[in-house]
């Protein structure tokens, strides 16, 4: 038995009448992933971030020493001569996402470096030497803050 109760009277309903006629008699696909959709269990600023890609997929191109913004997950150093010192206070900002250092030096054997104030890029070291062009680290840092070397390419130095 089909009930008509006018959308003026329910309370807490923010959709228009129009919009719920469009939902009227879904079926298939549609109703399938109406259903997939309902159970999420996903914030919109979760689900926001994820899609962001300054969030997680920011890569910062560094030539001289400045601070990282917590938003960069692919930090670049680039400097054949000079000795890049860069300093991440904590990896906390990076839970549950990957680093990726790279020295992408045309040449030189500059020994740049990236220490961690707060936490360790492997459970032990927080410094991070890059001294050779294509040199690379990836971590995973889990939701803690604290890091795990999933990378090492051509032996980027810890201590």
């Amino acid at each position: 038995m089909a009930h008509a109760c006018p959308i003026a009277a329910v309370r807490d309903l923010t959709a228009t009448a129009a919009e719920m006629n469009l939902l009227d008699g879904v079926t298939g696909l549609v109703q399938a992933d109406f259903t997939k959709l309902a159970a999420i269990e996903a914030s919109a600023a979760e689900i926001a971030d994820a899609a962001d890609k300054s969030v997680f997929a920011a890569t910062y191109t560094v030539t001289a020493p400045a601070a990282i913004p917590s938003t960069v997950r692919v930090i670049e150093l680039n400097n054949a001569t000079v000795a890049i010192e860069k300093t991440i206070a904590s990896l906390v900002p990076y839970a549950n996402s990957f680093v990726v250092l790279r020295n992408i030096s045309a040449s030189g054997t500059a020994a740049h470096t990236v220490t961690i104030t707060t936490g360790t890029w492997d459970g032990t070291h927080k410094v991070a030497t890059l001294d050779a062009p294509k040199e690379s680290l990836i971590v995973w840092v889990d939701s803690a803050g604290n890091g795990t070397v999933v990378v090492n390419v051509d032996t980027v130095g810890l201590a």
